[in-house]
């Protein structure tokens, strides 16, 4: 079959859930529908009949669900968006959006709304590189100098005893600062300043768990520099065309249905945050996704890759499920975290062994989670910053106790929603406190404000652009931008480049009056032009 050509089933929804009526059902013994052969009054009533099917066997606890989610919602305002999917017996049972995904213009939540999923873009990862093995492309335990770049580097010593296991189970040892943090937030690197900085900047120490998003990254090189292709072809080609994930993309910039990025607790109320752009996607932290599409990648992990017609992966994909390295101490907020796997975590939930990875960045947080042996999986993602992710866990906990058979204890919950509103608080004290301790000084600077400006070079990690914006400096740092803060030092100003996370600049300024280099970061940059 030329999955290219297939044309998109037809899907129903009723009450929040989105049915696909081109799938045969297990629980109704109907045949294929189709209305080339019947009136449309009689096949309406055949695909009414199909969602009710559908819908029967888990409505009673789908609308506590419902019911839940929107009093939480209703209670915490602080957050703009939310969606949520689940999927139980390789059927999506439910599958809503709640509140804003552009709360200026109004735009509602849908099952269709993209959201950035961040480090959940590891678990694709994970399944292509498990794909590749399969398809002859790589060995996943071979050293890794059987590959370029690495079998071309001068200290490719480094590299001998490493394989790509190593690389995406986060134990390769393996730190470099520089090129995970421009590939995050900076934007500024090409494949040949990867290399270099791979040669001149990589350090290893003991090869034990780190989680980082080195590995993802180096992996994204090897694929390119040894085979010509790229992570997000390869992703398009071998996951989202053949299981039909038609929202979910590696480009940012003309995805329509995108929700926007928020930060809440904040003094002048929820504030839209930084937007990723096309540079910033990169291979650790580089997709967005719908839960409409997230519930077909479940029913394909849950499945073992058979998840379509012609299931080309099946028996395969459970690989990157399987837990390759231990955890030297068992944690989490809603799993018990037991160790990692290629791209996924390992964990418990009320003894049911539980696959699952979230993600977070500047005004999203994603949660998707499975448990294999009960067939049940579900994703909540969320458009805000700060404590989406807390309140991702709590729906997501609800709804896997009711799926799961449990009584969900409510005192419990009331609990932890009433931590989670102390948290929120602590937060929005906090915001107003540092907003006053930045506004009491004014810019002190030692010489004109024009000596200031210009491009400032780090060979590590790129430019700074010092300009005048609004009577005082604005700050470029690759993607990144924001206006001087003032501080009680002379010539040191604040940038909030990353919002919650401003950088001290220290200007060196010559007796004559001349600004050479500034300080930042722990780096030095040097005035070029």
């Amino acid at each position: 079959m030329n999955l290219h050509k297939t044309k998109t089933p037809i899907e129903i929804s009723a009450k929040g859930q989105t049915i696909n009526v081109a799938q045969q059902s297990e629980n109704c013994s109907s045949p294929s529908l189709t209305c080339s052969s019947f009136k449309w009054p009689i096949c309406l009533f055949m695909l009414l009949f199909y969602v009710v099917c559908q819908a029967q066997p888990y409505q009673q606890e789908i609308d506590r669900v419902d019911k839940f989610i929107d009093s939480v919602k209703a209670r915490f305002s602080e957050i703009p968006g939310l969606s949520i999917t689940i999927v139980k017996n390789n059927e999506t049972v439910f599958t809503k959006g709640y509140g804003y995904a552009d709360i200026e213009s109004k735009e509602l939540v849908s099952a269709n709304s993209a959201f950035y999923i961040a480090s959940a873009t590891k678990s694709f990862i994970g399944a292509l590189a498990v794909i590749l093995e399969k398809e002859g492309w790589v060995d996943l335990q071979a050293p890794l100098t059987n590959y370029k770049p690495f079998k071309e580097l001068s200290n490719h010593a480094l590299f001998d005893d490493l394989t790509i296991t190593h690389l995406l189970n986060h134990t390769s040892g393996l730190t470099n600062n520089f090129i995970t943090f421009r590939s995050s937030y900076l934007g500024n690197l090409s494949h040949k300043k990867t290399i270099e900085l791979l040669e001149t900047a990589t350090q290893k120490t003991d090869s034990k768990y780190e989680y980082s998003n080195l590995g993802y990254n180096l992996f994204a090189l090897l694929l390119s520099e040894e085979f010509g292709d790229d992570w997000r072809n390869l992703l398009r080609e071998k996951i989202f065309e053949p299981i039909r994930m038609i929202n979910t993309s590696s480009i940012i910039s003309n995805n329509g249905s995108m929700a926007k990025p928020y930060i809440s607790a904040q003094p002048e109320g929820t504030i839209e945050g930084s937007m990723k752009t096309d540079a910033l996607m990169h291979s650790a932290g580089g997709l967005v996704s719908s839960v409409a599409d997230i519930a077909q990648w479940i029913k394909f992990n849950l499945s073992n890759g058979g998840l379509g017609n012609s299931q080309p992966y099946k028996g395969v994909i459970s690989k990157s499920h399987k837990q390759t390295v231990k955890y030297p101490e068992e944690k989490g907020q809603i799993f018990t975290d037991n160790g990692y796997a290629l791209g996924w975590h390992n964990g418990t939930y009320k003894n049911k062994q539980v696959v699952y990875h979230f993600g977070g960045y500047i005004g999203y947080q994603s949660h998707i989670s499975f448990i294999p042996d009960e067939d049940l999986g579900v994703a909540v993602f969320a458009n805000e910053q700060h404590f989406g992710d807390n309140l991702n866990s709590i729906i997501a906990s609800y709804a896997y106790d009711l799926l799961l058979g449990l009584e969900p204890d409510e005192t419990e919950y009331e609990s932890k929603l009433k931590d989670l509103e102390g948290f929120i608080e602590n937060l929005k004290n906090n915001s107003i406190e540092r907003d006053k301790q930045t506004k009491q000084y004014d810019l002190r600077l030692s010489t004109k404000l024009e000596a200031y400006t210009g491009t400032y070079k780090n060979d590590f990690m790129g430019d700074v652009i010092v300009t005048i914006e609004k009577e005082t400096l604005s700050f470029r740092f690759g993607e990144l931008s924001a206006i001087a803060v003032p501080t009680a030092n002379e010539d040191m100003i604040l940038a909030e480049l990353i919002p919650g996370r401003p950088m001290d600049f220290l200007f060196h300024v010559t007796e004559q009056g001349e600004v050479k280099e500034i300080s930042g970061g722990g780096l030095q940059f040097v005035k070029v032009e």
